[in-house]
């Protein structure tokens, strides 16, 4: 057995040992979403994998063998982007279950596990994988061309009323040393700990562009220069920015009050956010008739564009009809003229059905009222 077949056999053996273990579970579907703990990735994993295979046996009324189960997550299944992997899927389907699966069933399976994937249960392990697919080798941000000559210039703003960036902070990609990271990520919390405790700010907004983070708040004006230089007493905001300035000399930290508000700006010397991969608004995988929703990150989140990339749909699975391309086209003006800003739709140009889509798109986009807000992509 190679080497890296056998060192993921490790990984997942120890898991599973560990993980039984600690919660003296004869079944990984006991796995909850309401834990207590925190559920790793790894862990809403093998609960996604367990409760769609109970969807898809249910749905063919076949048994299938717990232990099999078991059995298949030894099958190198140690990282998110393995979900993407037609072939490893079929062959835990096919252990799982004894048949031989047929491709109309692995079109099934996949869609079962997608459905479970993208609930509110494992939002977790679904950020995961989207952050996965927009990292390439060097640890360079994997970005498709058009949006690098349309989106040059993106920004966002998300706005707290309480310390909560933890899942802001998971989703943000970055080209940043782990811990250069770790202490801006440290500065940040510093800093917005004191406008709500110090200053009395009832918002704290923290704004992104690919070489620049600012945080804005509503709270008593206060200059950061006299925490950085002040001897008298220490304070964790004192010694957070000492030690991230002298740390990191060439990232600038400076303060300004605009419009009656403090912005504290830390400034990198080149582009190290993927500020596009936070912007996306989520369809339904699978459309075909209508578009009942759209879907942001950061609900409370303002960017300067938002996009929709339709190559990562099924051409086939994702038809609309004339009166839900309308659909899509009139919840794009409303969603532009509340957030006053621009949506690209990227369509892909390999496919009769986006060819079809297109079609439709350009007739109710005669109808839109923001023509100059959505702009629409074929390269």
């Amino acid at each position: 057995m190679p080497n890296e077949n056998i060192e993921a056999l490790t990984l997942v053996l120890n898991f599973l040992a560990s993980y039984l273990a600690e919660k003296g579970l004869d079944r990984l579907t006991d796995i909850k979403a309401n834990s207590d703990r925190e559920i790793s990735v790894a862990e809403h994993m093998y609960s996604v994998l367990t409760e769609s295979l109970e969807d898809f046996c249910r749905k063919y009324q076949i048994e299938f063998d717990e232990n099999a189960i078991t059995d298949t997550y030894l099958f190198k299944f140690d990282e998110v982007n393995k979900f993407n992997c037609i072939d490893i899927l079929k062959h835990i389907l096919e252990k799982a279950t004894g048949l031989e699966i047929f491709p109309e069933q692995l079109n099934t399976w996949n869609e079962i596990i997608q459905e479970h994937i993208i609930s509110n249960k494992h939002e977790k392990l679904f950020r995961a994988i989207q952050l996965k697919s927009l990292v390439g080798e060097n640890n360079t941000l994997i970005e498709p061309e058009w949006m690098k000559k349309h989106m040059t210039d993106n920004s966002i703003s998300v706005t707290f009323e309480k310390i909560d960036f933890e899942q802001l902070f998971a989703d943000i990609k970055t080209l940043l040393s782990s811990e250069c990271w770790m202490q801006t990520q440290d500065l940040i919390l510093e800093l917005s700990m004191n406008a709500f405790q110090h200053g009395n700010a009832k918002q704290v907004t923290l704004k992104i562009t690919k070489n620049k983070l600012q945080i804005l708040d509503d709270g008593e004006l206060f200059d950061i220069n006299l925490l950085s230089n002040s001897n008298k007493e220490l304070s964790g905001g004192n010694w957070t920015i000492a030690r991230y300035t002298n740390t990191y000399p060439e990232i600038n930290v400076s303060y300004k009050v605009v419009s009656e508000q403090n912005e504290i700006t830390i400034q990198f010397p080149e582009e190290v956010f993927d500020v596009n991969c936070l912007c996306e608004i989520n369809l339904p995988k699978r459309m075909i008739y209508r578009v009942k929703d759209i879907k942001l990150r950061y609900p409370n989140g303002k960017a300067k564009y938002y996009y929709i990339d339709f190559s990562n749909f099924e051409a086939e699975r994702s038809f609309l009809c004339m009166s839900g391309a309308c659909e899509l086209i009139s919840k794009l003006d409303e969603f532009c003229a509340h957030r006053n800003t621009d949506v690209f739709m990227y369509l892909p140009s390999d496919n009769m059905v986006w060819d079809d889509f297109y079609e439709k798109i350009n007739v109710c986009f005669k109808y839109s009222q923001l023509t100059d807000r959505i702009h629409i992509i074929r390269e």
